[in-house]
């Protein structure tokens, strides 16, 4: 059974986030997404975009969760500022 680990009203973050989550193992899904995409700008308006990983993985996406609201994840200055290469994973 899966479980969800945040809402986001625009399936841009929700994406970014599911995708934060991949980098670390998990097996996260992005419920409505397909359904509101597909309506376009309505999509938008609507919202509610549910990342859901399976329950026994629900522990450590809530730790990712957090450490990404808190900025953890963010880009630093120089890639920002045209560095080649992105950061890569973070060891946990």
């Amino acid at each position: 059974m899966d479980a969800d680990v945040e809402s986001f009203v625009d399936q841009m973050n929700a994406e970014i986030f599911a995708g934060l989550l991949r980098q670390h193992g998990l097996t996260p899904s992005v419920g409505t997404a397909d359904a509101l995409a597909a309506i376009g700008l309505w999509g938008q308006a609507l919202g509610d975009f549910k990342v859901r990983v399976p329950n026994r993985e629900l522990l450590m996406a809530r730790g990712l969760l957090s450490r990404w609201q808190a900025g953890e994840f963010a880009l630093d200055a120089d890639l920002e500022n045209g560095a080649d290469t992105p950061p890569g994973p973070v060891d946990d």
